[in-house]
């Protein structure tokens, strides 16, 4: 049993890295259960401080990863619609060539939703798009980025 329960835990990491790149699938929690797993598969690796740990460095990613595109659409000077349609475009994107119709739909759906709400294309609304796909990317990048580490994590502490 423990050893099926080490290979499910490597099962979620590996997912969790997949899934981190998409908005819809939580990829950073999906890794922070590959933690849990291991914790209960080998009680004497993880600490529950280490999980504690982890819980809160995922939380918070999670967080960030949900404000960065508003924030930086919003700091460029994006209006409301920009920013919806930004995440719309990712939702749409991520159905059509993903992961790259999730960037060009984060893009695109920020440059149509500025569109709409002021009727010109500009070079402002070109730099509220960059700022949309710009916050995406960094969002993203830091969930992949802990779920990578988790994998790290989970690998140290199986030798």
């Amino acid at each position: 049993m423990e050893i099926t329960l080490i290979i499910l835990s490597y099962i979620f990491a590996l997912l969790g890295i997949l899934a981190a790149i998409y908005p819809i699938i939580p990829g950073a929690l999906v890794s922070f259960g590959s933690l849990v797993i291991f914790y209960f598969a080998t009680t004497d690796k993880i600490s529950i401080s280490l999980l504690v740990g982890w819980g809160i460095i995922v939380l918070i990613a999670s967080l960030v990863d949900m404000i960065m595109a508003p924030l930086i659409t919003k700091k460029m000077g994006g209006s409301k619609r920009a920013t919806r349609g930004s995440f719309v475009g990712v939702i749409a994107g991520s159905f059509f060539i993903p992961p790259f119709g999730m960037l060009i739909g984060s893009f695109a759906g920020a440059l149509l939703g500025e569109w709409s709400e002021n009727n010109r294309l500009d070079s402002k609304s070109f730099k509220i798009a960059f700022g949309s796909f710009l916050g995406f990317i960094l969002g993203t990048g830091l969930k992949l980025m802990v779920s990578i580490m988790i994998l790290i994590v989970l690998i140290y502490k199986s030798f």
